[in-house]
């Protein structure tokens, strides 16, 4: 097993979504392919953190609550001024990454907030659940 890393320059990838697919052959002639998709954007991405440990245990009659913290900044605007989007002006969609039909709970309200609300009874003992955010 190696690995190669392999650079492009900014320059080269336009705006919007571009598509990169390696192909191997080894030196029995067998052939693999690995493909990633890479999304640029001329718009600032917001910084996105987890509000205490990304790994949590909790018990089913509590209520849980997942949080993250996030802001946007532009690099500059045409007059050298920064400026920075509030997290109460960025819009978040938390979805739970579902690998067992049976576990699948109801989000609510809260996934349209910075904090996801769980509430007790939702979550099934000795389970695995995760969770989401997309910030826009």
């Amino acid at each position: 097993v190696s690995s190669l890393i392999i650079f492009v320059d900014a320059s080269l990838i336009p705006y919007g979504t571009t598509n990169f697919i390696l192909t191997s052959t080894d030196v029995f002639g067998n052939i693999g392919t690995a493909s990633t998709e890479l999304l640029v954007s001329d718009k600032p991405y917001p910084k996105v953190e987890f509000v205490g440990p990304k790994v949590r245990t909790t018990r089913r009659f509590l209520r849980t609550f997942i949080e993250v913290s996030a802001s946007s900044s532009s690099c500059g605007t045409a007059l050298g001024n920064a400026s920075t989007t509030s997290s109460s002006q960025l819009l978040y969609a938390w979805n739970q990454v579902v690998t067992d039909p049976l576990l699948v709970i109801n989000l609510g309200t809260s996934a349209s907030t910075s904090t996801l609300d769980i509430s007790p009874y939702q979550l099934s003992a000795g389970k695995t659940y995760t969770f989401a955010v997309s910030v826009t």
